[in-house]
């Protein structure tokens, strides 16, 4: 039982598993509004950084130039 008004308490579920362990070599990123000057040399730093990177814009025409 809990202190809540006599309810048992609803069972605790531990993270162990339901997420991946965070390793260091693991680096990814997501640049929004990557067509712009700034999203462009956010994901060229981040691309020679060793980073995965997805990019992310409205206007799907310079996403693809980019």
């Amino acid at each position: 039982m809990s202190s809540s008004g006599g309810r048992p308490s609803a069972p605790r579920r531990g993270m162990e598993g339901s997420l991946r362990r965070y390793e260091p070599d693991m680096k990814s990123a997501m640049v929004t509004c990557a067509t712009n000057a700034l999203g462009l040399a956010t994901t060229r730093m981040l691309l020679l950084s060793g980073f995965r990177v997805v990019m992310q814009d409205a206007n799907v025409e310079a996403l693809n130039d980019a």
